[in-house]
């Protein structure tokens, strides 16, 4: 038998937070977004360490910072649009006060632990793809040999999202395939897909696979398992397809792994000098 509650008790009290508390907490919290307000969106997967995520997040965001083509002297001084430091800290602080304004928002994937979605908005768009933001990322960390990253696993560019099903899969391939493999062009050019799923078991891989492999027109295209052109990675993520297409994910980038591949730059460094002391 239930006890009565106790007199001068509120019914939010004792029914849990309302549906205006639940939503002030959806508002201010950036991992409070339900998957239909990723669902399309471009950005970058990034794995991390499970319980870690948010340190993952303010890693990428710092390294996104730092290597945005605007932060460049150059680049500055080439567009010709180089501001003050008052006119840039007024647009900092319009960004910290309108979040309509922030360049890329983080969520949480519910259902698996270890991966942030950082979500490109239209500030973002204007500036660079995620495949670009993540290739210039990879680029400083091989041309200072140096990972500035604890946390970060590895980046995984998204251009579009879709449902997790079979028909909406295969839409979603035809759509990418015409817009990166048109069928007049790319003689020779090689492709593979790069498919990984997490806390989705419901699909055959295969079934994934050939969605996008029979998208893409053969010939002009070929399959190439290993060292292809252009890699069109799939990730399937709960109920949800993320997807991109890029140049070198395995060979050049290793994957978007930074600490793969400042290894692997250390490790042509030291074979580079052993050769030299052999001559």
């Amino acid at each position: 038998m239930s006890k009565a509650p106790a007199p001068g008790t509120k019914q939010k009290d004792r029914d849990g937070p309302s549906e205006a508390g639940r939503a002030k907490r959806s508002k201010y919290n950036p991992a409070a977004k339900t998957a239909d307000q990723i669902r399309g969106c471009p950005g970058l997967l990034i794995t991390s360490y499970p319980g870690k995520e948010r340190h993952c997040a303010r890693e990428v965001l710092s390294l996104l910072d730092e290597c945005k083509p605007s932060s460049s002297p150059e680049s500055i001084k080439a567009s010709g649009t180089e501001k003050s430091i008052s006119e840039r800290l007024k647009s900092e602080l319009e960004e910290l006060r309108d979040p309509r304004k922030k360049a890329y928002r983080y969520h949480m994937m519910k259902g698996v632990n270890g991966v942030i979605f950082l979500e490109f908005t239209e500030e973002a768009r204007g500036v660079w793809t995620p495949a670009e933001a993540a290739a210039a990322i990879a680029d400083d960390a091989v041309r200072t040999r140096k990972c500035k990253s604890k946390w970060i696993g590895r980046m995984i560019p998204v251009e579009t999202s879709c449902f997790a099903s079979l028909d909406d899969i295969g839409k979603l391939a035809e759509s990418v395939a015409e817009k990166h493999f048109p069928k007049d062009k790319g003689e020779g050019l090689t492709f593979a897909v790069e498919y990984e799923s997490r806390s989705c078991k419901q699909f055959n891989r295969m079934d994934v696979i050939d969605k996008f492999a029979h998208a893409v027109s053969q010939p002009p295209y070929v399959v190439k398992l290993r060292g292809a052109d252009r890699s069109i990675l799939v990730q399937l993520i709960t109920n949800k397809c993320f997807v991109s297409v890029v140049p070198g994910y395995k060979e050049k980038y290793c994957k978007f792994n930074l600490q793969r591949l400042v290894e692997r730059e250390e490790e042509q460094g030291e074979d580079d000098e052993a050769k030299k002391d052999d001559e």
